[in-house]
């Protein structure tokens, strides 16, 4: 019989030559929202390929990766104990494994939660009739006194109403956002709101949140997480009066970012094409355009494609550089070929 070590050593020598990945332990502690981080036991906790784990009376758990390496995103399956659920898991998707980082996941009793959310949007209800009624109070003590024109009360009049339908649409967002603050885990921001909400103070605070959400995207440029994303997509209001304050004013550069997070934020077609129309006369031809490609792809009508070829053809008539005419004429050509995929499938 033939000796096998010229077997064995290929396969021995293999161990070393081809890439492997190590076993990784997670460690982490659940405790309980808003209790001076009170450790929370019997939690199960399963996270994409790891061995599943419960925690501990201290609230601690080992979650074991049999083939990770530090520094892979961590992906929690599920974090189950009846009656809570989990309130940082914005940031709990963001978290990267690692040996020597300890995982902190928070959770929330649901009555408490809800009784939190009920009350805020007491809260919410009540500032809203106030600040409304203090405001039209003021309006007609203003036109009497300088004496407004019937147009300009009506006007003012409106964008009262508005702002109080603004803050009536986000009050139950924000009543459940509020209700899943952690107060042990609180940035500054979040502080100075949360002690406007403990002052019966609650649109005040929906307002901190708002300009907090807003100027941490500005800052980053880009929507970072699903969250922020929802988050984003209740703000578009916000944001596009904000971006026609600032264009009143010729503040370009805030609306360029403004632009850039109304166009990622919104879904509404038209408002994102005012914003392409905005960014590619600021010259930034590039960054249109691949956005504009971007909706051509995804467009899934006739009607939307011909409010894209519109906006190509108004965008041309403003004299754009030669090369950036050859890129629209490209896009123009993928229009009319979805055009026709479009009006294939339509027919069907």
């Amino acid at each position: 019989m033939r000796p096998r070590r010229h077997i064995l050593f290929p396969a021995f020598l293999s161990l070393f030559l081809l890439p492997g990945r190590a076993q990784v332990e997670q460690k982490g502690i659940v405790v309980e929202m808003s209790s001076h981080n009170r450790p929370v036991a019997g939690v199960q906790i399963k996270a994409y390929g790891a061995t599943p784990t419960d925690s501990d009376g201290k609230g601690l758990f080992t979650l074991t990766f049999p083939n990770a390496f530090p520094g892979d995103p961590l992906s929690l399956n599920e974090v189950y104990l009846q009656g809570y659920r989990i309130v940082n898991a914005e940031k709990v998707s963001r978290w990267n494994i690692s040996s020597t980082s300890l995982l902190k996941i928070v959770l929330g009793r649901k009555e408490v939660i809800e009784a939190l959310r009920k009350k805020y949007y007491q809260i919410g209800e009540s500032n809203n009739e106030k600040e409304y009624r203090n405001a039209v109070r003021q309006l007609e003590e203003l036109k009497v006194r300088y004496s407004y024109s019937e147009r300009l009360y009506r006007q003012k009049l409106d964008s009262i109403n508005e702002e109080r339908i603004r803050l009536r649409g986000l009050l139950d967002f924000y009543a459940r956002k509020f209700a899943c603050l952690d107060r042990d885990d609180l940035d500054s921001l979040e502080s100075r709101a949360m002690a406007l909400i403990d002052q019966g103070r609650l649109n005040e605070a929906i307002r901190v949140y708002e300009d907090m959400k807003i100027d941490a995207a500005i800052r980053s440029g880009t929507v970072m997480t699903e969250e922020t994303e929802k988050d984003l997509r209740l703000l578009v209001p916000s944001l596009e009066k904000e971006f026609r304050l600032s264009r009143q004013v010729n503040d370009t550069a805030r609306c360029d970012s403004l632009a850039l997070l109304v166009y990622e934020a919104a879904s509404d077609i038209p408002l994102r094409l005012e914003m392409l129309r905005w960014l590619f006369l600021r010259g930034k031809h590039d960054m249109a355009m691949a956005r504009l490609a971007g909706l051509i792809q995804t467009s899934k009508s006739s009607q939307e494609l011909l409010q894209l070829e519109l906006t190509l053809d108004s965008l041309k008539k403003t004299g754009p550089p030669s090369e950036v005419l050859r890129q629209m004429d490209i896009l123009q050509a993928r229009i009319g070929k979805k055009k026709k995929w479009i009006n294939i499938k339509e027919r069907l």
